[in-house]
């Protein structure tokens, strides 16, 4: 674990937005387990839907993840076959999606049980628009208070888990 300066070393060095491979170096590990990280939803970031550079990370979601490095890494085990020239399994299995669920639920403790849009913002990565969006298609169960979504902290996991089957 890294000390505190290490840490603010990191923020001052690395810009507010990581690519993958800046993310990948950053943190010590493969490719691919970054890939799996990334796909799985574990690490927040946003999808740019480009070929090349299609993920950006946050560098304080960077950071977290090397705090917890060793709890998030014990408790996701990648896919039989993730490794094995590019195969991939295709959706997660229960087992992974139980442990995502513990991953999600232990990343969310610290927030109320009905959610602000700007606080799924920083649980998800995703910016204030795309879950607004998520909230007019119904996508994710919400409640329009005072013309201001509010989302159960249940219902963002659940939402979740069901992106990871798409």
């Amino acid at each position: 674990m890294l000390s505190q300066e290490e840490y603010q070393r990191i923020i001052e060095e690395y810009p507010e937005k990581l690519s993958k491979e800046q993310f990948y170096k950053l943190v010590h590990i493969g490719k691919r387990t970054a890939q799996f990280l990334l796909e799985s939803g574990t690490i927040p970031s946003r999808c740019t839907g480009k070929k090349t550079r299609k993920y950006t990370i946050r560098t304080r979601d960077a950071i977290r993840f090397l705090k917890n490095k060793e709890k998030i890494m014990d408790l996701l085990s990648l896919p039989t076959g993730w490794y094995a020239s590019g195969c991939k399994s295709g959706k997660p299995s229960p087992e992974i999606l139980n442990k995502m669920r513990t991953v999600y639920e232990n990343a969310t403790a610290d927030y109320p049980d009905v959610l602000k849009v700007k606080e799924v913002c920083e649980i998800t990565g995703y910016g204030e628009s795309t879950v607004i969006k998520w909230c007019k298609k119904n996508a994710i169960r919400c409640f329009l208070i005072r013309q201001k979504y509010k989302i159960p902290k249940e219902s963002l996991i659940e939402f979740i888990e069901q992106m990871q089957d798409l």
